[in-house]
């Protein structure tokens, strides 16, 4: 790919790899040009692109490799995620990993449990009532 972004090429590397023919209409292009907008690079979509052929392709959800699906805003931040990949926001800033909160919140879940575990065990131990000799 070239220095400078080009929604075309992202375009035609999405009809190479999924053997498609979409058109290089106002539609597809804004698309792309508005992931590059926000500090998306052409290299984030050409993977996704590749990760989601490679999963779709030969499937029911092999219709939904078209632009409409791939490169929207919200998805597409879905799918770079995914790859592991920093996702960026407005003006190019690195947003949180979203699979890091939720990493985070399973942690969390696990010692909460792990909590009332240790506090149901105590609670059904027996208890030594102190007896009187005689």
């Amino acid at each position: 790919m070239s220095g400078k972004p080009d929604g075309r090429e992202v375009l035609q590397y999405l009809n190479a790899k999924s053997e498609k023919r979409f058109q290089e209409v106002p539609g597809n292009l804004r698309l792309i040009e508005g992931l590059f907008g926000q500090g998306f690079t052409a290299e984030q979509m050409c993977r996704v692109v590749d990760r989601m052929v490679a999963k779709w392709s030969g499937t029911e959800r092999a219709e939904y490799l078209r632009p409409k699906t791939l490169f929207d805003e919200v998805n597409f931040a879905q799918y770079v995620a995914e790859l592991g990949l920093p996702a960026v926001g407005p003006g190019g800033q690195v947003l949180p990993d979203p699979a890091r909160k939720e990493k985070a919140s399973d942690q969390q879940e696990r010692m909460r449990l792990l909590s009332l575990e240790r506090s149901q065990k105590q609670l059904l131990r027996p208890q030594v009532v102190g007896g009187s000799d005689g």
